[in-house]
């Protein structure tokens, strides 16, 4: 049997996957001279519901005249940067469910979480 770890740290069933789901948000606040962010997510659904496998979020202040969203050169570098990443663990993440010697599956996010706070501090 092998197992997902989630960021809960709860076991998830490898048999149990069903599809997976990866996503990344930009998000803007202007509260406190404002920030803006960035959220990667990979998502497993199950027979039973979605479960969280990866779960990152990096935030700076917001530079003063710059906007961040998917419609700006900072934003789309951005997505476009932490998408690649996102598929370079899901290849990884299948890799390691195909193999036998493989019993509980853990990613490594710090190389995500590096880059995402890299393109948030670059803007």
């Amino acid at each position: 049997m092998k197992f997902l770890k989630l960021v809960t740290g709860d076991l998830l069933n490898a048999n149990d996957v069903k599809t997976i789901v990866k996503t990344v948000q930009l998000h803007s606040s202007h509260d406190d001279g404002g920030k803006r962010g960035i959220k990667a997510e990979i998502e497993i659904q199950t027979a039973v519901g979605r479960c969280t496998f990866i779960d990152v979020f990096a935030y700076a202040p917001m530079k003063e005249g710059k906007s961040w969203s998917y419609g700006t050169e900072g934003g789309l570098r951005a997505v476009r940067r932490i998408e690649d990443i996102l598929d370079t663990i899901l290849v990884l993440l299948i890799d390691k469910m195909n193999d036998e010697n493989e019993k509980i599956i853990d990613i490594d996010t710090r190389f995500l979480e590096d880059a995402m706070q890299e393109e948030v501090d670059r803007g």
